[in-house]
This record gives structure tokens, C-alpha cells and sequence, in this order.
């Protein structure tokens, strides 16, 4: 099943999954958002399969945003995943929470995701980690990200636009601002196209989460930091 160019908006769920719930079905989401969930776990996306996580098809979630989900239960208030998962391009923002990874070997793979949930933990679960394949964005610790160009510290701004909708596809997102660390700074494996399905008309530039910004002909193309050979400030680089 392919879910692509949709939104998922002001919906609850009895249990899990306030804006999509998948158990045991391979899956894709692209271009896509889910927003203002709720539900008792899982308020944007629930992630599941059994009898073992292995045995419940593959779920690829790539440029999209999962934004203001709330889970009333405390758990997963937005993306529970006790599944094979894989994030590209995602920004996990403004939830109550970022990511509950659980289960008997599950594996949740990402890259170029942005992880922004100010007051809560962005990477919970039962210690059982994802697998970072660099660019990644948290501004917290609790990811554990180690993998090349991934970010991780306390305080760590993305520096984002509030959420909005775009006016053409009905999808929302969080737009960089111009002085943005995740523009230009993702790891080489990065999508064609993003959320809105926009194209990087010079195809050289690399960014963290579901939406791109074009940086204005002033700024060179490239962001201000890059412009020195000093390492960009606040930023792991393992």
C-alpha cells in the first residue's frame, strides 16, 4: 500500500495511531503529513507487526512531516515503531515526544530526519535503538546518533517556520528559515524531490527533513557556515 500526497489532520484514535495506524502490512508514505493527532499511544503513526516485528512487511516513511501529535496515554505521541521501519527525509516536530522504538528486534533506519520536540525525549522505547544512516537532527542527546553528519545536543534549534499548509497539495510543514543548520548540511542520501514535491533545480543541494529551501542568490547558495572552514557551530560530526 502507498500513501502519497495526503494529510492526515485532526483525527484520534481509540488506542494507537491517531493519524495512521498499520499493523503487519507492508506500507509506504511519501510527501505526506500527519498533524494534530491524537490518540493513547502513538498520536501521529503507529508502527507495528507479529508475532515479531520482522515478520510485518516494510514501512518506508520519506518526506514528510509528522508535526503537533499528542499521545494522551504518554507514550508515542508521535511515532511508535515495533516494526522494520525506514525515515528519509522526515521532520518529527512539536509531538509529545519523537520516536518510541520497541520490541524483539525491530530495526528503524533513518537519515536526513529532524527530530524537534522541545521538552520531551526524542528517542524513548526499551533501549532497543534505530540504525542512523547520518544526517539526522536532534535536539537532544537521546537518539544516540552517530553515524556521519548526524547532530545531537541539548538546545540544538533547527530553526524552523511554524507550521504551515502548503497551498497547492493541502499538506502541512516547517519550512527553514534562511539562517537554518539543516540546509546544506544532510548526508549525501537525500530525496529528489520533497514534501511538496519541489525539485533542487541545481540538484546540489542537501537538506535535513520533509521540506528544502532555496537560499537566496546573496547567500551564495550555500549557508553562512559553510563559508568558513571553521566546523559548523553546534554540530556532530562522528
Amino acid at each position: 500500500m502507498t500513501v502519497t500526497d495526503s494529510s492526515f489532520s485532526l483525527n484520534s484514535g481509540l488506542v494507537a495511531g491517531g493519524g495512521i495506524g498499520q499493523f503487519n502490512t507492508p506500507l509506504s508514505i511519501l510527501q505526506t503529513s500527519m498533524t494534530s493527532n491524537t490518540a493513547p499511544m502513538a498520536g501521529g503513526l503507529s508502527i507495528s507487526a507479529g508475532p515479531c516485528p520482522a515478520h510485518g512487511g516494510y514501512v518506508l516513511v520519506r518526506d514528510t512531516t509528522i508535526g503537533g501529535n499528542t499521545a494522551t496515554g504518554g507514550q508515542g505521541g508521535r511515532v511508535d515503531n515495533n516494526a522494520l521501519s525506514e525515515f528519509i527525509n522526515v521532520t518529527i516536530k512539536d509531538n509529545t515526544g519523537g520516536v518510541y522504538n520497541s520490541g524483539a528486534g525491530p530495526v528503524m533506519f533513518a537519515a536526513n530526519t529532524v527530530l524537534d520536540n522541545p521538552g520531551r525525549l526524542n528517542g524513548d522505547g526499551d533501549g532497543t535503538l534505530p540504525q542512523y544512516h547520518g544526517g539526522n537532527f536532534s535536539d537532544d542527546s537521546s537518539c544516540s546518533l552517530k553515524s556521519n553528519g548526524d547532530a545531537d545536543r541539548a538546545g540544538l534549534d533547527p530553526k524552523l517556520r511554524p507550521l504551515s499548509m502548503d497551498p497547492t497539495d493541502y499538506t502541512w510543514y516547517y519550512l527553514p528559515l534562511t539562517v537554518s543548520l539543516l540546509i546544506d548540511t544532510a548526508f549525501a542520501t537525500r530525496s529528489p524531490r520533497d514534501q511538496r514535491g519541489a525539485a533542487d533545480p541545481q540538484q546540489m543541494r542537501h537538506w535535513r527533513g520533509g521540506v528544502w529551501l532555496a537560499v537566496p542568490a546573496t547567500l551564495g547558495g550555500v549557508h553562512p557556515a559553510l563559508r568558513s572552514t571553521a566546523p559548523l557551530p553546534n554540530l556532530k560530526e562522528v
